[in-house]
């Protein structure tokens, strides 16, 4: 089993705007880049974010999420939100590696996330093995998942190629960023 991409991004979603949400994310104006890039990282061929109906069990996007306490949702280029309480994941079936080494990948991945952070704010990028997905199923918010991350892999990497540089001299994934978007701005 290999080690995913994940970007998790605090958002203030209200329950009520759920809905709405695959609607808004499927305007190719807004998130030009997304669709210009999102068919290279996977061949689904799926245009839309939506509501995965066999998840809704016959129940509202509203009521799924009060009752579980989260909702997930599939896009373009095998790209999958999570959406929490507080925390919003953005998946995706590239390889924590791959994006640690091939700068292409990287800078399609920062300017996908780019895009989001208008919705959602700046993301905090960590391999999935991290399990953070867990903080966003339990209702916690990204203060709580930057205190485990301190105390469990010390402070942040200052950037993306020292989480790379740390990974070829250790051989393991112990690092985490937190995007500020400043060379992108």
């Amino acid at each position: 089993m290999g080690v995913n991409f994940t970007a998790l991004f605090e958002h203030c979603i209200k329950v009520e705007e759920l809905r709405d949400l695959p609607m808004y994310l499927n305007n190719q104006k807004k998130f030009k880049y997304f669709y210009s890039v999102a068919s290279t990282y996977d061949d689904t061929k799926i245009d839309d974010w939506k509501w995965p109906e066999d998840i809704i069990r016959n129940r509202t996007v509203e009521e799924e999420f009060l009752e579980e306490g989260f909702v997930s949702m599939g896009g373009p280029g095998g790209f999958t939100f999570y959406l929490g309480k507080h925390l919003c994941e953005l998946r995706s079936y590239v390889r924590w590696g791959n994006f640690l080494e091939e700068e292409t990948i990287q800078n399609h991945f920062r300017k996908i996330c780019f895009e989001f952070s208008y919705i959602f704010g700046n993301p905090l990028y960590a391999p999935d093995l991290f399990c953070l997905d867990s903080y966003l199923f339990d209702g916690e918010t990204i203060v709580e998942v930057r205190e485990y991350l301190a105390r469990k892999y010390g402070g942040p990497s200052k950037t993306i190629k020292d989480m790379y540089t740390n990974y070829k001299l250790n051989q393991e994934y112990n690092n985490y960023f937190i995007e500020d978007f400043k060379d992108i701005i």
